[in-house]
């Protein structure tokens, strides 16, 4: 898997406020190599018929994993591309295992924020 960005921290969903408007607390930072891209063809298919909004699909090899790290759906990802500056808040809209021997990973798709 070839790398081009790095996750930067994950954050958790906390308990709404009072406005409804949801709440989150921020993960401790990390650098998770990963490899961000945008959506396909084949991929938007799957996003129209499974009615979810994602811009960009996520791959980080299980390797690469820090022990006790994880991401699931509904949380929010901060990414930085590599060669770029800015960061990129992103939600996780949904998140699959892909278990395939060497290059068994975890994929998750995302709608930045």
């Amino acid at each position: 898997m070839i790398h081009n960005a790095t996750i930067l921290r994950i954050d958790t969903p906390a308990a709404s406020t009072v406005t409804g408007t949801q709440a989150w607390t921020e993960g401790d930072a990390v650098a998770i190599r990963c490899n961000v891209q945008g959506i396909s063809k084949s991929q938007q298919w799957q996003v129209d018929r499974l009615k979810f909004d994602a811009t960009a699909v996520v791959y980080i090899k299980y390797s690469d994993m820090p022990a006790g790290v994880s991401i699931a759906n509904g949380q929010r990802a901060l990414v930085q591309v590599d060669g770029l500056a800015a960061t990129t808040l992103y939600e996780v809209r949904r998140d699959s295992d892909v278990v395939k021997r060497e290059l068994s990973h975890v994929m998750a798709w995302l709608r930045a924020r």
